[in-house]
């Protein structure tokens, strides 16, 4: 459960492209600051990051919304079908139908410095089940350098997200004038600070997206059954 949900902890802003684009990004929770490099190729997405465990790299197919973890160190991948997904998510607490419609960002009027871009910050607060709820904060840079031309690719990421299990987990990109640059988000006193280190449209070769054919399927390890032993107090 826990693998198959890693890709929602490692990846806090994804891009579903129709051109190349490579994305840098730092994640800060608590003890823990995870450099992750999202690798856009036609339909195929691929985020290397790290994980307490080690290191590991997500491929996902942005059509069917199956993915693998792939686990460079230990040489195994994990396939993961978008049915497997789908009930994680619903053990997650966050089944949407289609009839759902997610909240908007709302401006709050104030703007920040964010490194070297000046950014206006948006509030955006989703219910997930019971009282549980999703806040986020978000700093948008309208003026990030080459935004026009990556725009269209970013809108991608509402319909991907609108076709997919984690449909309104996250804001609709549509609704901001420019570049979420920082991003935190707090679930069940649980946060997540990501900062956007850069955002380039270049080339990524196709091989990028494939599993080496040298790995093996990952399998759970399974715990030796403790031996018991009972002592007769009448012996």
């Amino acid at each position: 459960m826990k693998r198959i949900l890693i890709l929602f902890a490692i990846i806090s802003t994804c891009f579903a492209a129709r051109a190349d684009l490579v994305l840098q990004q730092q994640g800060i929770m608590t003890g823990w600051t995870n450099d992750v490099v999202v690798k856009i190729h036609g339909n195929k997405m691929r985020a290397d990051g790290k994980t307490p465990s080690g290191r590991m790299y997500q491929i996902v197919d942005l059509i069917t919304h199956d993915s693998c973890m792939v686990m460079p160190e230990q040489k195994t991948v994990q396939r993961i079908s978008s049915e497997q997904i789908a009930k994680a998510m619903k053990d997650f607490g966050r089944p949407a139908g289609n009839d759902y419609v997610p909240p908007k960002p709302v401006d709050t009027g104030k703007s920040e410095m964010v490194g070297e871009y000046k950014a206006e910050i948006y509030n955006w607060t989703n219910k997930i089940s019971g009282d549980s709820e999703d806040r986020q904060i978000l700093w948008v840079a309208e003026d990030f350098p080459n935004y026009k031309a990556i725009q269209g690719e970013l809108l991608s990421l509402d319909r991907f997200h609108d076709s997919g299990f984690d449909r309104g987990m996250f804001p609709d990109l549509s609704l901001l004038p420019g570049m979420v640059v920082k991003t935190e988000e707090t679930v069940e006193n649980q946060s997540r600070t990501t900062i956007l280190i850069s955002a380039k449209v270049e080339p990524v070769d196709s091989t990028e997206f494939e599993v080496p054919s040298d790995y093996t399927d990952w399998k759970p390890k399974v715990s030796p059954i403790p031996i018991t032993t009972t002592t007769n107090s009448n012996q």
